[in-house]
């Protein structure tokens, strides 16, 4: 299972980072509601009731794909605006 953790963890950080070619692959990771879902299916894996760290770890992951989730759903056009390949389609002239 770690090594599973191991993949959406990278998967996750790759995201943060903006990297173009993982991202055409994974178009749900470029918004807030694709990373929401996301953490939080991360953390539900990770949710283990016979290890506190791992319980621990799952609930706050959870918390933070549910805050993703909400400001997702208030700041939908945002996260289009700071997209680097359409900067261009926001600016004034």
């Amino acid at each position: 299972m770690t090594f599973y953790l191991l993949g959406f963890a990278t998967l996750l950080v790759l995201a943060e980072l903006r990297y173009k070619k993982m991202l055409i692959y994974l178009e749900f990771l470029k918004g807030r509601l694709g990373k929401g879902f996301y953490v939080m299916l991360v953390g539900l894996i990770l949710f283990d009731e016979s290890r506190k760290v791992d319980m621990i770890m799952g609930i706050t992951l959870v918390l933070v794909g549910l805050f993703n989730l909400i400001v997702g759903c208030m700041r939908e056009n945002q996260d289009e605006y700071n997209d680097y390949s359409n900067r261009g389609k926001y600016e004034e002239t």
